[in-house]
C-alpha cells in the first residue's frame, strides 16, 4: 500500500510547512513522502485501450481484425453470450433506490427485466449476468458483468441509505454514476453475515465513461472498486474501502477517506479496466565481473 505523489499536496486538509505539504488525513505505508518512480510504465488505464487478460494478452477481434478494445471484449464477449455481440446491454439510466417500493431485476443474458413482486421472485441463474435489488430488505444481488448506457444512480434518505450486497460483479455505465448510500457487502445476501466478505466473497466494481460522485450525503460507508475516465468527487465523511482510479480526484470537501485494500487487486470483479500485470525492472546495485 503505497502514495507517490510528485508535486505535493494542497487542500484545506494539508498543513503549510513551505514545501510540499503535509496532509493530515493520508495514512500509507510509505507516509505521504515518496515520489513517483515508474515514468511511462504505468498509464491511465482507458476504456479504449487493448483488452487484456489476467496475463496480459490482447485478444483478436475476428470481426475487425484489430485488437478488442476493453470496452468491446466486456460489452461483445464478457457480457451475455459471447457468440453475439450485440446482446444484454441495459439501454437506459438505472436507479437503485432504498426508498422506492419496487425491486429490479435485469438478467443480462435473456435480455429480461422485471419490477415489483416478479423481480423479488425472479430465479438467479448462476451462469447469468444478473443485478437483483430489493429495497424491502436493502438487498442488492450482483454476477458477472452488466453494461448500462446510461446513468447508474445509488440512493436514499433519511435513515434508510444502506445497500448491502452480495456476489462479484462489474458495473459499465456509459453515464454518470452517483452513489449516495452505504453500500456494503455480505455473504449470501445476509446483511448480518459479514465474515470475509470484502473482497474475498463478494466485491463489486463500477467504472464510467463519464463522471463519478461517491458520498455526497453525509457520513457514508463504501465497499468496492471504482473506475471513473472523467472526475471522481467525494465529499462529506465518506469512508471509501477498496480503491479510486480516474483521471482527477476531487476530494476538497470536508473530509472524506479512502482506504486503500492490498487484497483487492488480486480479487476484482472480472471485466475491470487495468486489470493485468505490469512488470519493471530498476537497477538497486551493480558489480563488475573480472573476465
Amino acid at each position: 500500500d503505497g502514495i507517490y505523489v510528485n508535486y505535493g499536496w494542497t487542500g484545506n486538509s494539508v498543513i503549510n510547512d513551505g514545501g510540499r505539504g503535509i496532509p493530515k488525513n493520508v495514512y500509507s505505508d510509505n507516509s505521504h513522502t515518496a515520489l513517483y518512480d515508474l515514468g511511462s510504465t504505468v498509464n491511465m488505464p482507458m476504456l479504449s485501450d487493448p483488452w487484456r487478460d489476467k496475463s496480459g494478452n490482447r485478444v483478436m477481434n475476428p470481426a475487425t481484425g484489430t485488437w478488442y478494445t476493453h470496452e468491446e471484449y466486456f460489452s461483445q464477449v464478457l457480457l451475455a453470450a459471447p457468440n453475439n455481440p450485440s446482446d444484454g446491454i441495459h439501454t437506459g439510466s438505472l436507479s437503485l433506490d432504498v426508498n422506492s417500493s419496487t425491486a429490479i431485476f435485469w438478467d443480462a443474458n435473456t435480455g429480461q427485466k422485471l419490477t415489483g413482486n416478479d423481480a423479488v421472485n425472479a430465479v438467479l441463474n448462476p451462469d447469468h449476468d444478473y443485478l437483483w435489488f430489493n429495497p424491502t430488505t436493502n438487498v442488492l444481488r450482483i454476477n458477472g458483468q452488466i453494461r448500462i448506457n446510461g446513468s447508474l444512480e445509488f440512493t436514499g434518505k433519511g435513515n434508510d441509505t444502506t445497500i448491502n450486497y452480495s456476489g462479484r460483479g462489474a458495473i459499465l455505465a456509459t453515464g454518470d454514476v452517483k452513489i449516495d448510500t452505504n453500500l456494503l457487502s455480505c455473504n449470501n445476501g445476509n446483511p448480518a453475515s459479514t465474515a470475509l466478505s470484502f473482497p474475498e466473497n463478494n466485491c463489486i466494481g463500477i467504472m464510467t465513461k463519464s463522471d463519478m460522485t461517491v458520498g455526497s450525503n453525509a457520513q457514508l460507508d463504501i465497499m468496492g472498486a471504482f473506475y471513473a475516465q472523467g472526475t471522481i468527487s467525494t465529499s462529506k465523511q465518506t469512508n471509501v474501502l477498496g480503491t479510486f482510479v480516474a483521471n482527477y480526484f476531487n476530494m476538497g470537501t470536508n473530509v472524506p477517506r479512502i482506504y486503500q485494500v492490498p487484497v483487492l487487486g488480486g480479487l476484482i470483479p472480472l471485466g475491470m479496466v487495468g486489470d493485468y500485470p505490469i512488470g519493471a525492472v530498476s537497477r538497486v546495485s551493480w558489480r563488475e565481473l573480472g573476465a
